[in-house]
């Protein structure tokens, strides 16, 4: 079952499967499993926009007026 593989399921299944878990370990286990995760979703939406064509804008760069000006342009 995929949800069974999800993030802190799979640590405490490997941790009962091996025996008898270690509280301390399987939460390091959990949160080195979900800092991967996130690392692996920045990079995926780091590099998704240019392979899509899209043009990235950031609100800083700009500022609010003018990224919308932007995006009503990018609209028309």
């Amino acid at each position: 079952i995929r949800a069974l593989d999800s993030i802190g399921y799979a640590q405490v299944r490997d941790a009962l499967a091996a025996g008898d878990p270690d509280p301390e370990a399987l939460a390091d286990a959990i949160a080195r499993a979900t800092r991967r995760f996130a690392k692996r979703q920045l990079t995926f939406w780091r590099n998704e926009p240019p392979k899509r064509g899209w043009r990235v804008i950031e609100e800083r760069a700009l500022g609010m007026d003018a990224l919308v000006g932007e995006i009503r342009r990018a609209w028309e």
